[in-house]
């Protein structure tokens, strides 16, 4: 970590940070808790603060160093871990009390939609409980809360694959994917999320969206063209049908390294073949890359 503090020239005195928020005294709301277990059971209804700080913030620099410094906006009110069949109602219930609800999965998010808007009351909705996997003939409907890493773990069992493979694999969710538009590492093989997906179940203040799980459709609200890159502003996605692709026989990697990054274009320019990725790193990248010890792949 310090090497790569250094290779990007950040000089700050903090203290080491192991991905744990400073927290100071964080004003609770009993109120909302109390109003939520009218209709949540308990073990889906959290106030503490550990649970309130971890469902509130992404993982792009500003949020980082915020965190780092104890100088974040203050976390959300709650955090309710809905399943199936409590979900519409919640949704229901707390629209009625105008609370604003923001979505969560993995939360890897790197465009602030995460942090908390102040002067409202705020509940994260996480949704690790969606988890539902149906193998059909010609696609998967899979649970919008499980991650990358599930997903493609269940499906290689039959030696299929989902095709994406974005650089939080391991920690985002397929309903993240969805809402904020996700283009994977293999892009040039598979196409973004939006080339992958074929249906959505979403639940909004008036009840489930839900498509047809086809190709394409001539009438009626296309939820996909609602739920993709809409950021959870459209609804809680809680379910996606994705097409079926076969898993490939093999995988080869190959690296090379170049005089320069220009050498590097021409190279790339010149190439007779087409891989499902290639990567071209300037010397910096390069050498944060040997440094550390991170594997995105699969």
């Amino acid at each position: 970590t310090n090497k790569i503090v250094n290779r990007l020239m950040i000089k700050t005195d903090l203290q080491e940070w192991n991905g744990n928020y400073i927290m100071k005294d964080l004003p609770k709301n009993e109120k909302i808790r109390k109003y939520l277990l009218e209709f949540l059971p308990e073990g889906q209804v959290a106030t503490d603060d550990i649970s309130r700080v971890m469902n509130s913030y992404g993982k792009s620099s500003i949020e980082i160093l915020r965190a780092r410094m104890g100088n974040s906006n203050e976390p959300v009110d709650a955090v309710v871990y809905p399943d199936y069949e409590t979900v519409e109602n919640l949704v229901k219930n707390a629209d009625s009390r105008k609370y604003q609800l923001v979505p969560v999965g993995g939360t890897t998010c790197v465009t602030g939609a995460l942090e908390p808007v102040k002067g409202k009351i705020r509940v994260s909705i996480n949704t690790r409980n969606f988890r539902r996997v149906e193998l059909k003939e010609n696609y998967v409907l899979m649970g919008s809360g499980l991650t990358g890493r599930e997903a493609e773990s269940i499906l290689n069992e039959y030696e299929l694959t989902l095709g994406n493979f974005p650089e939080s694999f391991e920690h985002s969710t397929l309903g993240g994917w969805v809402a904020t538009k996700a283009i994977g590492q293999e892009s040039n093989q598979y196409g973004g999320i939006e080339n992958l997906v074929v249906g959505i179940r979403m639940i909004g203040s008036n009840g489930y969206f839900r498509d047809e799980f086809a190709p394409r459709n001539s009438e009626g609200i296309d939820v996909r063209e609602l739920a993709i890159g809409s950021e959870g502003r459209m609804g809680l996605i809680t379910d996606v049908a994705f097409k079926i692709q076969k898993k490939p026989e093999r995988t080869h990697f190959k690296s090379y390294f170049f005089k320069n990054y220009e050498e590097g274009i021409k190279g790339l320019s010149k190439m007779r073949f087409h891989p499902s990725i290639v990567r071209l790193s300037d010397e910096v990248e390069t050498s944060i890359a040997l440094d550390g010890e991170f594997n995105s792949m699969p």
